[in-house]
């Protein structure tokens, strides 16, 4: 079924520049009447330019950007429940069985992580693997850039036990001596060493559990087109334990299933990459995913962008390579457990994502790259955009409630035209909540919330949480953003993926700055809205005093209360799970090879425990005399360094000494020696 891989993609093309014309034609349409009504209110009400135009632009930018959003979930329900043979364009059809020479590398870089579920993740995908006759195909690579050698030791054990299990299964162990551009500089070290032994390369995360049958239609998919360049997968969030992760994974995994659909329909071959959790074209990857390598400049930092994956995929699509992200394909990985984990991420995020400012006009970029890269790293200034929506309709509530007569009347000559932007606004409050529940009821996966009672009863506690903290993200990336524009780095701690509960030091250490400023907001709320509405404007501009309430109550109870709902939100609630609030389908119907991988982490924490160090893989003989025989042997620097060590035990070692010894094979077995007494 489907066209030839060369008339697949001249087609979509066309195809996909059709589709993204007719949605910004109608986004633009329903944005310009937001416009116009804002226009009309302003000029009513004679309010002056300097507190209406920031209104009006703010207002214009978040419809347009939401307008967008909505119409792409309708088109993306459509897309979900329509068969997939009517989709000509889709890259399943054009799979071809893997040829006899492929060879697949199977990428999991990681740093500091918790070897134990890293090996669990690993080992499930392997037995997954395993069903297919395949599976030799694909080599795995542990790709350390760990620094304390206590981890590194479990990361070596957990890596012979896999070694040992799996032995017709090619494991890899590689620790980087230096570990410099982070991720992007781990895997393009491997490009550089390895790359040009496989055709392609799946990318995970540290916490990505990948299904053998996702990851044999990538590979199929790129085999049997040779224009494809990168397939990404569909990330859904599990093993939320904490509120936050549970609401948080509820909210992105049910909209998901809906918006990708969209997007996937608008832009086709020209998808998003994730930067794991998809398949890469080896050899377009290393010829045209080169990242430049920039000097300090005013905000921006020294170095190769850090936020890498939109750059390369749009390297790719300006070398003429589709990338395709398929809704179809399920893959995994672990829901922040806070709010403060899930800012950590997103600073990184929004430092890598700015400095696309400085390099979305290069060449090598098609004019649909430049866009999106352009659009994606500006993005991130909603936030500013959004805080001026919320401050000045503070005000433009207090101005209404001040002028109840010159309100009447406006309300009364412009009916027609605020009814309908009334009823706009309730449509699409309610239209995700009734396009998701479509979506799951078609799909017979309503069972797994519970049903249709404990997923609608889910949905509007979400949308209240969300009311709560999305003020204060909103604050703190206010916050990056501004450090950023001065040319300064917000540090944040390491990056926890651990389920914990917040201690109340760090929760007030982070956000009472932003109570403070919610402390003000209440002020202005208490003393210049609240005031002013009393029951004659109410009786003149027909509306009853909770409404007021009903706007402001949730973003104020998150301001000002930031620490509370910080700490509140980090802490597990069983009871919830048993009665099914913020329950999904990957939680209440376990795939598989994530239960495998619940199953083999546990099986990895009694072997390898947490206090397992360099002196246990060191001295006992399982793991010591295994891991010797990986390790090269190096004469010419055993001589220097065996005098070195004279005399000194294994727990007189400091950091340095230890990684050194863990390089050399011949220094490894004088201290395995020296503690046997051989």
């Amino acid at each position: 079924m489907g066209l030839s891989p060369e008339k697949n993609s001249m087609n979509w093309e066309k195809a996909s520049e059709k589709r993204l014309l007719i949605v910004r034609f109608l986004a633009f349409c329903l944005s310009s009447f937001l416009f116009s009504v804002s226009i009309i209110a302003m000029v009513l009400y004679h309010v002056s330019l300097w507190i209406a135009m920031p209104f009006i632009l703010a207002s214009t930018a978040l419809g347009l950007l939401g307008t967008t959003t909505f119409l792409s979930m309708f088109v993306g329900l459509w897309s979900a429940l329509r068969p997939l043979e009517k989709d000509i364009y889709h890259p399943f059809h054009t799979a071809k069985p893997l040829k006899e020479d492929t060879r697949i590398a199977i990428l999991m870089p990681i740093y500091h992580e918790d070897a134990r579920r890293v090996a669990g993740a690993l080992s499930a995908m392997i037995e997954d693997l395993k069903r297919y006759d395949d599976y030799k195909k694909f080599h795995f690579f542990i790709l350390s850039d760990s620094r304390k050698e206590d981890l590194i030791a479990q990361e070596i054990a957990v890596t012979q036990i896999m070694r040992d299990r799996y032995k017709d299964i090619s494991i890899f162990y590689r620790q980087r001596i230096m570990n410099s551009y982070a991720k992007m500089g781990n895997t393009s070290d491997f490009f550089k060493r390895w790359g040009k032994n496989y055709n392609f390369v799946v990318m995970l995360d540290a916490d990505s559990i990948v299904p053998a049958n996702t990851i044999m239609k990538m590979a199929q998919s790129m085999e049997g087109n040779s224009r494809i360049g990168l397939i990404q997968a569909v990330c859904y969030g599990i093993n939320g334990e904490t509120l936050f992760s549970r609401w948080r994974s509820f909210l992105s995994n049910i909209s998901a299933s809906v918006f990708l659909h969209g997007q996937y329909f608008f832009k086709l071959g020209r998808g998003n990459y994730f930067g794991h959790n998809a398949i890469i074209r080896v050899d377009a990857f290393m010829k045209y995913c080169n990242l430049p390598d920039f000097r300090r400049k005013g905000p921006f930092s020294a170095g190769k962008p850090l936020s890498h994956d939109f750059v390369e995929v749009m390297f790719l699509e300006g070398a003429g390579y589709d990338s395709w992200l398929l809704p179809q394909l399920d893959s995994y990985e672990d829901q922040v457990p806070t709010l403060i984990d899930a800012l950590k991420r997103e600073a990184r995020w929004m430092n890598g994502a700015l400095a696309w400012l400085r390099l979305f006009m290069m060449k090598r970029f098609s004019k649909f790259g430049r866009m999106q890269l352009f659009v994606s790293a500006m993005s991130y200034f909603n936030v500013v955009t959004g805080l001026i929506f919320f401050l000045i309709g503070l005000y433009g509530t207090s101005y209404i409630l001040s002028h109840p007569l010159k309100s009447m009347i406006i309300l009364k000559k412009f009916h027609t035209i605020f009814v309908i932007s009334f009823v706009y606004i309730v449509i699409g409050m309610l239209a995700p909540f009734c396009l998701y529940a479509l979506y799951f009821y078609k799909m017979k996966k309503m069972k797994h919330f519970g049903g249709f009672m404990k997923f609608a009863w889910s949905y509007a506690l979400a949308i209240c949480l969300q009311l709560i903290i999305a003020p204060l993200e909103m604050m703190q990336l206010v916050k990056i953003l501004f450090f950023w524009a001065k040319g300064k780095k917000l540090v944040w701690s390491e990056q926890n993926r651990s389920a914990r509960v917040v201690p109340w030091k760090e929760a007030i250490d982070y956000f009472l700055w932003v109570s403070v400023f919610g402390a003000l907001v209440l002020y202005y709320f208490l003393f210049f809205i609240l005031s002013k509405d009393t029951p004659k404007v109410d009786k003149m501009l027909h509306f009853k005093g909770f409404v007021v309430y009903f706007w402001f109550l949730l973003p104020l109870l998150g301001l000002c209360l930031a620490p509370f709902w910080v700490r509140v939100t980090s802490r597990e609630y069983k009871w919830m799970k048993q009665l099914y609030w913020f329950a999904e389908p990957s939680e209440t119907a376990l795939p598989t090879v994530v239960g495998r991988t619940h199953e083999l982490t546990s099986e990895y924490e009694r072997k390898v425990p947490e206090n397992f160090s360099f002196e246990d893989i060191l001295v006992k003989p399982w793991f010591s005399l295994r891991y010797m025989a990986t390790i090269p042997s190096r004469p010419h620097k055993t001589k220097f360094w065996s005098e070195h060590f004279e005399g000194k035990k294994i727990k007189d070692l400091n950091r340095l000494e230890k990684l050194l010894i863990s390089r050399n094979r011949d220094l490894w077995e004088i201290f395995f020696r020296k503690h046997h007494g051989i």
